[in-house]
């Protein structure tokens, strides 16, 4: 339960991105993978500024989902701002499409609006994603 809200609360905020960014032109790493859902984040999104970073994540699931509105969706693209010095994440946009990967018919797209920072849970996909794009310094002149 805790998951699937803070997938809807990711949906919401990666939807105004991500619907202008094809899938396909960009440079998508894997950062989680499971037997329901595997799940992205497109490098060539990412951005830093100060202690906030910002990026494009990709979920495909391996069935389909319900949003908010209990419309039916295979993968969804989710905007997310994470400051690095608070450990928190908010949402921007989300964007919920039938097919795997990002396409297929646009299900919903929305932004999330004003969302407040939320900390980020240990042990989970968000503390993955944030790990990833709050590396140090160092690392991330890697990318």
């Amino acid at each position: 339960m805790i998951m699937r809200n803070l997938m809807i609360k990711i949906s919401l905020v990666a939807l105004v991105g991500l619907s202008a960014a094809p899938v396909l032109a960009s440079e998508l790493q894997r950062i989680r993978a499971t037997d329901n859902a595997s799940v992205f984040i497109d490098r060539s999104t990412l951005t830093r500024t100060g202690d906030i970073a910002t990026v494009w994540s990709l979920w495909d699931h391996a069935s389909d989902q319900l949003n908010l509105f209990e419309e039916s969706y295979r993968s969804a693209r989710l905007h997310s701002a994470y400051n690095c010095k608070d450990r928190t994440v908010r949402l921007i946009e989300i964007a919920e499409y039938q097919g795997s990967f990002g396409r297929g018919n646009l299900v919903r797209n929305y932004p999330a609006g004003d969302s407040e920072p939320r900390p980020i849970p240990a042990g989970t996909v968000g503390e993955d994603i944030f790990d990833e794009v709050c590396a140090t310094p160092e690392r991330a002149k890697e990318f």
